[in-house]
């Protein structure tokens, strides 16, 4: 249900923008269309930059209209990817035991899921970037995408080492080693895959008829629902039940 109710929103929002870039064809998704033919691109871009100023001031303008637009347009897919991202309710509700018991998943959940979302964001930037700007087009995306495939498994292993030194110094010689580990491949996991889904999104948004803009809330929701899932997987399969904090870590004094 959740899922219809943003491809509903997401639909009437980019129908509605379309419908009123009609007549200066200066939408994202008119811009995006000329980019991806066989054609040159240049008129295109030239024509978007010479208006460019016209339509800041007209965004700039405090009037009521434009104001309740932006809110409307912005309100509704919030609302929608708010809903979308209660999904991980369900997740952590079927771990609820293994995090009561290892309470080292909720202490770096935030630092894996957020890695995840600003790893994602890079890569969809740089696919909405390229596609408007007319440096790549949509049958370009198996290039860009086996691109950003080795580039996220780099920044992966980078981030993973980073996080394991990070965990092990609180948490790995305390009798937790199979914690920081499997904290550690989550977090090599997680960046992975949020290369090649930032920039899938783009290209399959925008060939589905939305705008592309919307990729990057869109990339941020599903690696917290993604991040959160394969955690508390690689978690349930590596740690083993004897282990669990039962004690502070050696650096937190005493009480």
């Amino acid at each position: 249900v959740t899922v219809s109710v943003l491809y509903w929103t997401m639909r009437r929002v980019s129908s509605r923008d379309s419908a009123d870039g009609e007549g200066d064809g200066l939408h994202p998704r008119h811009t995006a269309v000329a980019m991806d033919s066989d054609g040159p691109h240049e008129e295109t871009v030239a024509r978007a930059r010479a208006v460019g100023p016209e339509v800041g001031r007209r965004y700039l303008s405090l009037d009521a209209n434009g104001i309740l637009a932006v809110v409307w347009h912005r309100t509704s897919v919030l609302v929608s990817l708010l809903l979308l991202q209660s999904l991980s309710q369900f997740i952590l509700e079927m771990y609820e035991g293994l995090i009561a018991k290892h309470v080292i998943i909720p202490l770096f959940l935030t630092m894996l899921v957020g890695a995840g979302g600003n790893a994602g964001n890079q890569a969809t930037v740089r696919a909405i970037t390229g596609l408007a700007g007319g440096e790549f087009a949509q049958r370009d995306y198996l290039r860009l995408l086996a691109k950003e495939s080795v580039v996220g498994v780099i920044n992966a292993a980078l981030l993973a080492g980073i996080g394991f030194g990070r965990v092990y110094y609180f948490y790995g010689n305390h009798d937790m080693f199979y914690s920081t580990v499997a904290i550690t491949l989550s977090l090599f996991l997680i960046v992975a895959i949020s290369a090649v889904l930032g920039c899938t999104l783009p290209f399959l948004i925008g060939g589905l008829g939305f705008d592309r803009e919307h990729a990057a809330p869109v990339i941020q929701v599903t690696m917290d629902i993604v991040g959160v899932f394969v955690t508390c997987a690689m978690c349930s399969l590596l740690i083993p039940d004897g282990e669990s904090r039962s004690a502070p870590p050696p650096n937190v004094p005493q009480r």
